[in-house]
């Protein structure tokens, strides 16, 4: 298939102006806005002349391990490899007519081998076209587009530049062609694997391109930079693709590609697209890392399904010395997102990624003491000193506590200083830490305040390890003190509100923000799951502030909150309750088939409403909270570790094994068999060989399985009892009442 050189229409300039809106059906649009325009959809939004996209917050993160670029490809291939910024697209011409993805019913995506590898495959008269997307390393880290025809009879493919992203409208002013290479907003964008057969660019006078193909109209060729002051230029490049045939493209990250130089063209770097690895052998490179760490086998279903693909993609947010939760909407290190990700990463066994981050936190740390994270993060710090103590215990590298003893001693003192900071204070706030600006106004939160008490404890912790017993003794009068006024507050709110259910804040009644304040059992530990104020707060968010299984966000931008339900089904499981599988399992059949989740679902629709499509901290919720289902620290007076705490009824009767999963305690592997309806475990618990011989033997139990049940040898196996439960307890009612609590244990 071959195209006619097509010449250049003289284009009006349009006048300077701010960039205008996305042009209506008359232009091929974006998955999202494609249905938030259609009246047909469920999707349709009634609003202005600005489009953003509310409905349809879906991506899959695209990284190589080690690279501090990502990219992402949406629901139907549609591929950014900035954030905030253009797109490239892929349009197919079939014998019949011309195929955008963004308006064909018949896309599918998945995933190779569960690996950050993304094949979105449409069907076209004859059979399938597979677009694979994956990125690579190297002199030049790009995003690679791999497209193969599977039809019986040739195609021709376009690569379209586009002026939207993922989530709005983009700014693209000049598009150039030098050869091979495509420069948009003078950025190297997309290096073509030959000189194309067609060229059609245009721009606000000139309309969308893809009209100009669907009606056999010239555009732009390209032999001159296109430009459009209305941030509107656009253009695609097509290629004749035969039966079986595979073609790739190069989508360069952001580096130093931007035209500079004599005359502002030089030439455009050479880059030999012919030898681009293939996408097997990018997700065979994934397989090999990733089978490093813990490994879990599960029961397949969809739980496990969604596990594995989440697990690979924890590692797409740790970036060298950063985590970025939200990569591409809103990047930039936010701890408290940061904690559970880098917590996450620790648990698979994946120390020396989450060691990278910790080591650079004397780098971060400002002369006040306080590390460096989000602007306006007040428990910024807290969450740091969490992460950096749970980082400890888990890969029993000990000599890190030594290296970071004197910026935990000033993070500490920092935390103190925030505490007794001067402001207007009340009773019920005296002694916590100030105030955040929440929508405008001032607003103490307890959340906070739990994050501090854990990043104090935790700070002692790692002095005590380092030798800094003086330092350790301060930081925990510290704690201490910030207990008791907090334990004070708590009970003060309890009496004023007649309800020992927890708000997210103390001049509040408990609304469904309550839900932040769970963090007090999980990721912080500093309450135990099982504490009344924290059992009477699940019981009033499962009557009042769930919709179906999930928490309802109403507060702000609304949907069902991904990460919210993990916590509440974490904190449900560490009490031993088995509605915590009925979170599980929403969670998991929200997943995308590519194991992602935005930050929050449309109710009925499934698809995101806020913030990042493929957001790290939800993904890392799910993945801790598998993880827990299998193995967790129980919180006590003496070394504890639960395997499967709840078990889920259809894993009866299948196999279950771990291997070397990393704990508090030591490296863990178990095996379950099954003599008929009793369950066999074997087990082997393998402590830190740090010449101590006198380890305090750890508490293993099975209470999901056999709640009788427990052994303190480091190995051995068990023929347990037949298990016996129900998965439906009965709700118990809003009006039950408890005494209220006396202390945090």
């Amino acid at each position: 298939m071959s195209f006619p050189r097509l010449p250049i229409p003289r284009f009006a300039k349009p006048a300077k102006s701010a960039p205008v809106p996305l042009l209506g059906r008359g232009w091929v649009q974006p998955f999202w806005l494609e249905r938030q325009a259609d009246p047909a959809s469920s999707a349709y939004v009634v609003g202005g002349a600005d489009p953003s996209n509310i409905t349809g917050r879906n991506w899959t993160l695209l990284g190589s391990v080690g690279e501090a670029t990502l990219g992402a490809v949406d629901p139907r291939g549609l591929i950014v490899t900035r954030p905030n910024s253009w797109s490239i697209d892929w349009w197919i011409r079939s014998e019949q007519r011309w195929h955008f993805p963004s308006r064909e019913m018949a896309v599918r995506q998945r995933l190779v081998e569960e690996t950050p590898v993304v094949v979105t495959a449409m069907r076209i008269p004859g059979g399938d076209i597979e677009h694979r997307s994956y990125a690579v390393s190297g002199a030049l880290p790009s995003i690679v587009i791999e497209i193969e025809n599977l039809t019986p009879t040739p195609v021709a493919v376009s690569i379209a530049v586009r002026p939207y992203g993922l989530t709005g409208q983009a700014s693209l002013r000049s598009i150039e062609l030098e050869g091979r290479s495509v420069f948009v907003n003078g950025e190297l964008a997309v290096v073509l694997p030959r000189d194309p057969g067609q060229v059609v660019a245009s721009n606000l006078a000139g309309g969308d391109s893809a009209m100009l193909l669907v009606d056999d109209q010239p555009g732009s060729t390209l032999f001159e930079t296109l430009t459009c002051s209305a941030g509107l230029a656009q253009a695609a490049f097509s290629f004749p693709l035969v039966h079986t045939g595979v073609t790739r493209f190069q989508l360069p990250f952001p580096t130093t590609t931007s035209r500079r130089g004599r005359g502002g063209r030089p030439a455009a770097p050479t880059v030999a697209t012919p030898h681009l690895p293939t996408s097997a052998q990018v997700a065979a490179g994934w397989e090999a890392h990733t089978s490093t760490g813990a490994r879990f086998v599960l029961p397949e279903g969809t739980v496990s399904e969604a596990f594995e693909r989440a697990r690979r993609s924890l590692l797409l947010f740790q970036r060298g010395t950063e985590v970025h939760a939200e990569p591409l909407s809103r990047p930039g290190l936010n701890w408290r997102d940061a904690a559970p990700i880098l917590g996450a990463l620790d648990r698979m066994g994946w120390h020396r990624e989450v060691g990278e981050v910790i080591s650079a936190l004397p780098h971060r740390q400002e002369p006040s003491g306080e590390i460096e994270g989000r602007r306006g993060e007040i428990d910024g710090t807290s969450a740091a000193l969490s992460a950096v103590g749970d980082h400890i215990r888990m890969s029993q590298a000990f000599e890190i506590a030594e290296v970071l003893a004197p910026t935990v001693a000033r993070a500490a003192q920092f935390i103190e200083r925030q505490r007794n900071s001067k402001g207007e204070r009340d009773p019920l706030t005296e002694g916590l830490l100030p105030a955040r600006d929440v929508g405008g106004h001032l607003e103490f939160r307890y959340a906070d305040n739990f994050w501090a008490l854990c990043g104090l404890l935790n700070a002692a912790s790692i002095l005590r390890t380092a030798g800094e017993s003086e330092g350790a003794i301060d930081i925990e009068r510290f704690a201490a003190d910030l207990r008791v006024d907090l334990l004070g507050s708590l009970e003060g709110v309890a009496s004023r509100f007649g309800d020992d259910a927890l708000p997210a804040t103390p001049h509040r009644s408990v609304d469904e923000r309550a839900i932040d304040a769970l963090v007090a059992v999980w990721p912080t530990g500093v309450l135990r799951a099982d504490h009344p104020m924290m059992l009477r707060t699940a019981e009033t968010l499962r009557l009042r502030h769930l919709h179906g299984e999930a928490h309802h966000n109403t507060i702000g931008p609304r949907g069902l909150g991904i990460y919210r339900t993990a916590r509440l089904a974490m904190v449900e499981l560490m009490a031993g309750d088995r509605r915590a599988l009925r979170r599980l399992n929403w969670l998991a059949g929200s997943a995308s088939p590519t194991g992602a989740w935005p930050r929050a679902v449309h109710p009925t629709l499934g698809t995101g409403t806020v913030g990042e499509g493929h957001h790290g901290s939800s993904v890392a919720h799910y993945v801790t909270l598998v993880r827990a289902v299998m193995v967790q620290e129980m919180i006590g007076e003496e070394p504890s570790l639960s395997m499967l705490s709840v078990m889920p009824t259809e894993w009866l009767g299948r196999g279950i094994e771990v291997h070397d999963a990393p704990t508090a305690f030591g490296t863990l592997s178990y095996a379950v068999r099954w003599h008929g309806e009793r369950p066999a475990m074997l087990w082997e618990l393998t402590q830190p060989d740090d010449g101590d011989s006198s380890h305090v033997p750890v508490l293993l139990r099975v209470p999901g399985l056999d709640p009788n049940w427990s052994s303190t040898e480091s190995r051995g196996e068990a023929l347990l009892s037949v298990p016996t439960f129900v998965d439906r307890p009965s709700e118990p009612s809003i009006d039950s009442t408890e005494e209220p609590p006396t202390s945090f244990s």
